[in-house]
């Protein structure tokens, strides 16, 4: 594993600034063994406040495209017949730790305390269909369930390629939207070269 000067210096070299946020993240990127940027997230702002998630998955791509780290193949779902879980799908990280799945595979950050205990009923009983799925043959309706089930606010890693047309339409359809999410991506955008005269269109 790279150690944290050997990073700094590499970073250093490809002309990347060194701010506090990027040593937060980087401390606490090495410090854990993290399923996705997510986590890293919750971890961080613990630390400071201000740092957003697009922050977050910046820096995991900076040090990916530096080979600090590997994302590829992270995790993946595993049903190993003698894998020591019963059949059950776990997770299997790259130094082959195996994590079952909870509720930090979804996005629960601004739920009231009552909202939260109802989502951890949900995803109790999305536990209860997936084992069943895997140990009574994939029947169809338990798949059904399970799809038709998934709140929209689990967790999903994905890889997406823009070119500025599209980064145009996310930009002005997105920037006023109620998600901070999107309000991340939005500011993010306009940190690309040129994004102040062909995507936000300023003079």
């Amino acid at each position: 594993m790279w150690q944290k000067e050997q990073i700094i210096a590499e970073l250093q070299k490809r002309g990347k600034r060194i701010t506090e946020q990027r040593k937060i993240l980087l401390d606490v990127i090495l410090e854990g063994n993290w399923t996705c940027c997510k986590e890293i997230y919750y971890q961080a702002v613990r630390q400071d406040p201000s740092i957003g998630i697009a922050t977050v998955y910046r820096m995991v791509k900076t040090l990916e495209d530096i080979g600090a780290i590997n994302r590829k193949n992270m995790y993946r779902i595993n049903c190993e017949e003698n894998c020591g879980f019963r059949g059950d799908c776990v997770l299997v990280l790259e130094n082959k730790e195996k994590v079952s799945f909870s509720m930090e595979d979804f996005s629960h950050d601004h739920m009231t305390p009552n909202t939260l205990a109802f989502m951890e009923t949900v995803v109790e009983q999305l536990e209860q269909i997936r084992k069943k799925y895997i140990e009574q043959g994939k029947q169809k309706e338990d798949w059904y369930d399970l799809i038709q089930l998934l709140p929209s606010s689990y967790n999903q890693m994905r890889t997406c390629s823009f070119n500025y047309e599209t980064l145009i339409n996310i930009y002005h359809a997105r920037k006023a939207h109620k998600l901070a999410e999107w309000h991340e991506f939005c500011d993010w955008i306009k940190t690309l070269p040129y994004a102040k005269e062909l995507i936000i269109a300023e003079d």
